[in-house]
């Protein structure tokens, strides 16, 4: 996997809420939580979001295996 630095960092999707935990899963997928306790799924190359489901709580974290 190739490393990246800070100069590289862009943003690749808006409209999510204060998007937390940003993960890339082992299907390549990339996850995030919302503030409001939102879980996103966002598919490369384009990144297409689309909510998985909203726990109505706070996401405190994300773990992919």
């Amino acid at each position: 996997m190739p490393r990246h630095n800070i100069h590289q960092v862009e943003m690749i999707r808006t409209g999510l809420d204060h998007p937390e935990c940003v993960n890339f899963g082992p299907d390549g997928r990339l996850y995030a939580g919302g503030f409001a306790g939102q879980l996103y799924v966002m598919n490369p190359p384009k990144f297409e979001l689309r909510q998985l489901v909203n726990t109505q709580g706070f996401v405190g974290g994300i773990a992919a295996d």
